[in-house]
């Protein structure tokens, strides 16, 4: 697996670069759902319960 990425060395800072905007981007999508959870919970716990 690691062979793929050391194989093309002309390419590793542009993947790089692309692989940690993804990293970046998946943490604010990840931090944002887990925000809109907790809000839903909270909301749920608040009030009626849709059973």
């Amino acid at each position: 697996m690691p062979s793929a990425f050391t194989a093309s060395p002309a390419r590793s800072g542009s993947e790089a670069f692309v692989l940690g905007v993804a990293s970046h981007a998946a943490a604010r999508v990840s931090s944002r759902v887990a925000g809109l959870r907790w809000w839903r919970w909270c909301c749920t716990k608040a009030g009626p319960s849709d059973g």
